[in-house]
């Protein structure tokens, strides 16, 4: 039951791994009956295998599909970050990064990485009142 708790705590956010999704989404699919009115399908519930065994390969089935999906979620939150850096380096002029950094007293190196600092070591040497 354990392994279910995330799955709830996720479900209760609005946040659903996508195979429960597609699944959900079959059981709640109509179909036309046959005085042409539309009905819901009437889905039967998988008893539990009283097998440990047939248990157990079925828990790690559900754990399998779980890692996948966090490591999707993790993968896709991580490559959000590529594209800032790229910006950065190639797009955003350093002397504007670094002016609005000593502005608001926020340290160089939380925007620049080292090898970017010396990258843009003629950057590093802006005045504060500088203007673009």
């Amino acid at each position: 039951m354990e392994e279910y708790e995330e799955d709830l705590q996720l479900a209760l956010k609005g946040k659903k791994p996508k195979k429960r999704e597609k699944k959900e989404k079959k059981e709640e699919s109509e179909e036309e009956g046959e005085d042409g009115e539309k009905k819901k399908k009437k889905t039967e519930r998988k008893e539990i295998p009283e097998d440990p065994d047939k248990i157990k390969n079925a828990l790690n089935k559900v754990k399998a599909s779980l890692i996948k999906w966090r490591a999707k979620k993790t993968e896709k939150d991580e490559n959000k970050a590529v594209s800032l850096t790229t910006s950065k380096i190639n797009y955003i002029d350093p002397r504007i990064s670094v002016t609005w950094a000593k502005k608001w007293d926020v340290p160089i190196e939380k925007i620049f990485s080292k090898t970017l600092r010396q990258k843009f070591p003629w950057a590093m040497d802006v005045d504060e009142d500088w203007e673009f």
